[in-house]
């Protein structure tokens, strides 16, 4: 009996063992899905795959619709699967929900619109499966004044547009029961640059809707774009967002501003004085430059350049100017150009100065020599005739030519005609009148010109008359104060002042030059010191000479050696009557 008590607790050990041995077994898991029908109607149960399995067919159905398959979100985002697809619970597990994916699957009609009473022709219904591409049939309407604009789902536009002709694969708010697209009418709208010269295509615009997008404006060289407005000049400004209220087709113009600059003025000369202030222009509008408000003494302003050189681009004082630069903010620089001529007036040397060029005389002028300032021209003092020199003062006037101009300079006088112009008036001496004041005037040798008085080839008129002073005159084949080799008459007068003039070769010291004869020069010596010596050249004297009783002349062949005049009437240096 006890061997069998023991036979039966080695039996029920083994069937523990086994069934401990079972349940260490790893089991297989098991997915729950659930399907969602999402806007669909019908019912499904639940499905459970222990493995692997296939999804339960869709016995969900929606009207005009097709179904397309299964997603994890409704909205298609999630992970996809096809109807019947297989599923393993070693990729998933536990429960998920499953959305069923529609497409509309369904044909419907376009009607269209003409969306106007005064509209006429006839445009055609046509029939689309949704989904599958197909063009709208071409607009066959028209309205009188206006421009087809293409359909909208809308009346008033405000729906989905469609242009014509439009390839579609679906209309906004179509169902089975058909769908209507209205005609849009709009304005067509010319851009006109009203200025530059180039083309902006049109646009069509819906009255009553927002213009939209309108063209940049164009590019104009000095000019800002300010925008589309209703009328060439003035009108009201149109925007992207000004509706439409003309109800014809229409131009939009361009308007423009000119860029603002600078004008800065520069005295061009440390000598000069006064100060000016930049003036302000726009581009494209007239307005006169500021008139010059600097000084610069023995010179005159004559204009404005754009180099400080002189070169460039000149201008007048006070010229209206309206397209200097094209630069928004740019400053023009302008250059005062100063000339020596010597308009009507007083001029003074209050300094040691060196005038480079040729002075001209215009008008009346008188020149002051402050004591101990030197006036240094190296190419003399034109005073034509017409016009007059007075100089005056205790400085000094060095009018000494030299040998570096061309034939035409050797025909002028240092201080007097002008030889190389063709303005008879300039190779005349005008006025010549010498007061005070140390004055050395002289021309190169091989120069016709006199030293003080005419150029070669002078015409009638002229007159030197010398109040006092130191003055010291040397020519060559001219007159040393007198006239010009081949000049015509001149009226030489002496009242006072020391005065030394010596002729080279033609020329004489005071009156003639004898290269040609019958051109008579008058000469009065009436007073003061004087020394003259002629040229080297037979006959050369001077004609119609008087000496009054108070003066004292010199004489000398030599320009070394002087001894008082005696009354021969035949020197080298004068003839008095």
């Amino acid at each position: 009996m006890k061997r069998l008590g023991t036979v039966i607790l080695i039996i029920l050990a083994l069937l523990v063992l086994a069934v401990s041995c079972k349940d260490d077994k790893p089991q297989t898991p098991s997915l729950i899905i659930t399907f969602n029908a999402n806007g669909g109607t019908g019912s499904m149960e639940s499905q459970t795959i222990t493995g692997s399995g296939t999804l339960e067919p869709c016995k969900f159905t929606r009207e005009s619709m097709r179904f397309t398959g299964w997603n994890t979100a409704s909205d298609g985002s999630g992970a996809s699967f096809a109807e019947g697809a297989s599923v393993s619970t070693s990729s998933m597990t536990g429960n998920i929900t499953l959305y069923a994916q529609w497409v509309f699957d369904f044909v419907f009609t376009i009607t269209y619109d003409k969306n106007s009473e005064e509209a006429y022709g006839t445009t055609e219904p046509s029939v689309h499966t949704y989904g599958v591409a197909k063009p709208l049939t071409p607009n066959g309407y028209d309205v009188p004044g206006c421009v087809f604009a293409g359909w909208n789902t809308k009346a008033d536009g405000s729906g989905t547009s469609y242009y014509d002709g439009e390839n579609v694969t679906a209309i906004e708010g179509a169902t089975p029961a058909g769908v209507i697209l209205y005609a849009m009418w709009g304005d067509e709208v010319t851009f006109i640059p009203n200025g530059p010269g180039c083309v902006i295509p049109s646009k069509i615009v819906v009255p009553g809707s927002a213009y939209g997008a309108l063209p940049a404006g164009p590019e104009w060289e000095g000019y800002t774009f300010q925008g589309w407005f209703t009328a060439s000049d003035g009108g009201t400004e149109v925007t992207a967002e000004t509706i439409v209220t003309n109800v014809m087709s229409h131009a939009l113009y361009a308007h423009w501003e000119g860029v603002t600059y600078t004008v800065s003025y520069h005295a061009n000369d440390d000598a000069a004085t006064g100060t000016m202030a930049s003036s302000s222009h726009i581009y494209g509008t007239a307005k006169a430059l500021t008139s010059n408000g600097f000084s610069n003494n023995l010179y005159s302003f004559a204009g404005w350049t754009t180099n400080p050189d002189g070169t460039g681009t000149a201008y007048t004082d006070g010229e209206s100017v309206s397209n200097l630069t094209t630069v928004e903010g740019g400053v023009v620089d302008l250059y005062a150009k100063w000339t020596p001529t010597w308009t009507t007036g007083t001029y003074t040397v209050s300094s040691d100065i060196t005038i480079p060029n040729r002075v001209v005389v215009s008008g009346t002028v008188t020149l002051v020599l402050n004591a101990g300032k030197t006036l240094t021209v190296p190419k003399g003092i034109n005073v034509p005739g017409g016009s007059s020199l007075t100089i005056t003062g205790t400085g000094t006037l060095l009018a000494e030519l030299t040998d570096t101009g061309g034939w035409y300079d050797k025909l002028n006088a240092a201080i007097g005609g002008d030889g190389k112009v063709g303005d008879e008036s300039r190779k005349t001496s005008g006025i010549i009148t010498i007061n005070s004041g140390t004055i050395i005037a002289s021309v190169p040798d091989g120069s016709s010109g006199a030293a003080i008085g005419s150029a070669d080839y002078g015409g009638d008129s002229g007159a030197v008359t010398i109040n006092g002073g130191n003055v010291t005159a040397n020519a060559y084949n001219g007159a040393a104060i007198g006239r010009g080799s081949s000049a015509k008459t001149i009226n030489i007068i002496i009242n006072g002042g020391t005065v030394t003039a010596e002729g080279k070769n033609y020329g004489c010291g005071i009156g003639n030059a004898s290269e040609f004869s019958g051109n008579d020069a008058s000469v009065s010596i009436n007073g003061g010191t004087v020394r003259a010596t002629g040229g080297s050249r037979s006959g050369v004297y001077g004609i119609g000479g008087t000496l009054g009783g108070s003066a004292l002349l010199q004489v000398s062949t030599s320009g070394v050696s002087w001894a008082d005049y005696d009354g021969s009437t035949r020197t080298r240096y004068m003839k008095t009557k």
